[in-house]
């Protein structure tokens, strides 16, 4: 496939998805459909939300590419092998920093099209965490040192790491983690993160 050079301009991602609504994907699923030359076709809200905050991808004419030259060779042999034309794991994973990888599945779709379309899944466990808690402060009315806190649950840290870490006493950080118990209904830290996180995977693509 033809390599897209990323020193050029990305376009406008709103203005890439002018026919999205006819694809009906679940909100909360974190995915993208493409044609086998990388153009966006569609995305879900929590796609979107991935592409436009991950740099490590970015748009350009439409097409789903990356910052890196190498990378975009990556998501071309990906895609390649999803669409079983060369060998290889139809998936890719971008781990920069160690603390945010970002992984990228492929699944062709609708083979009888030309180009054949794939189903794209991201994976971000940063920014999905913050997506979460973003909704959980919207939803359920957190204050900001309460969403904070949320934000430190889900990093995996105990109310005393959370407290270090925000800067306050342990007496404060369990005041936090019981309003977010009394807003949210939740009895258990691993019950409110499952609430917080229950996942609407799942998304419907056009047949």
């Amino acid at each position: 496939m033809t390599m897209i050079s990323s020193a050029q301009p990305a376009s406008s991602f709103a203005n890439s998805l002018p026919k999205a609504r006819d694809y009906p994907f679940q909100s909360e699923a974190t995915v993208l459909l493409i044609d086998a030359t990388r153009r966006l076709v569609a995305a879900s809200a929590a796609g979107r939300d991935i592409l436009d905050r991950d740099p490590r991808l970015t748009l350009y004419i439409d097409r789903l590419s990356a910052v890196e030259r190498g990378d975009i060779a990556r998501l071309d042999h990906a895609i390649a092998a999803a669409l079983g034309k060369t060998s290889g794991e139809p998936w890719v994973t971008f781990d920069e920093d160690g603390n945010a990888p970002l992984r990228i599945d492929f699944t062709a779709i609708h083979g009888d099209l030309d180009p054949p379309r794939l189903l794209v899944m991201l994976t971000c466990a940063r920014i999905e965490r913050e997506r979460r808690v973003t909704d959980a402060r919207r939803d359920y009315g957190l204050t900001a040192c309460e969403a904070r806190m949320l934000d430190m649950l889900f990093d995996g840290c105990s109310v005393p790491q959370a407290a270090r870490r925000l800067g306050v006493a342990r007496s404060t950080a369990r005041t936090h983690l019981q309003r977010l118990f009394d807003k949210t209904g939740a009895r258990r830290q691993g019950d409110l993160l499952r609430l917080i996180a229950a996942p609407g995977t799942g998304c419907a693509f056009p047949t």
